[in-house]
This record gives structure tokens, C-alpha cells and sequence, in this order.
């Protein structure tokens, strides 16, 4: 079976030379983190990290004003 040349890159920093030499050799580019489509690349799909580093604050921040973190409800997501 022929297999379509495709790249999926998981840097630890993005740069632009990943994007730059996939869209050069016209490789369709996936990566987990939003940077890595603002330096060329085709999409992204993982968590927004804000959103996720903000629900973690928030969670600490209930537990340090004396919430039980045993019983302390654990946070869903409401966007997709």
C-alpha cells in the first residue's frame, strides 16, 4: 500500500525551519502546539495551554484557601 508523505512534528520549541522546509517540499504538517502553525506549518490540535495552566491556578488557589483536595471537584471542559 502507497502511503501519502505527510509530517507530523513535535518540537519542543517550534521554529520556522520545520514549516519552512515541510511547505517547501510540500509536506501537509500537523503539530500539537498553535506556535507551530504561526511559523508555517498546516494545523495544530492539542489544549489550549492557557486555558488549561488557568484551571490548574484556580484549583491550587482552592486548595490553599482550605478546600479538601480529595473532595475538591475537578474541573470539565466547556468548549471543544
Amino acid at each position: 500500500m502507497d502511503r501519502l508523505p505527510r509530517l507530523y512534528a513535535v518540537p519542543a520549541h517550534p521554529g520556522a525551519l520545520v514549516g519552512e522546509v515541510a511547505n517547501e517540499a510540500r509536506l501537509p504538517t500537523m503539530s500539537a502546539v498553535r506556535e507551530f502553525v504561526e511559523a508555517g506549518g498546516l494545523m495544530a490540535y492539542g489544549v489550549d495551554l492557557s486555558r488549561l495552566f488557568r484551571g490548574a491556578a484556580q484549583y491550587i488557589d482552592r486548595i490553599l484557601k482550605g478546600a479538601n483536595p480529595g473532595i475538591t471537584s475537578s474541573l470539565r471542559s466547556s468548549s471543544w
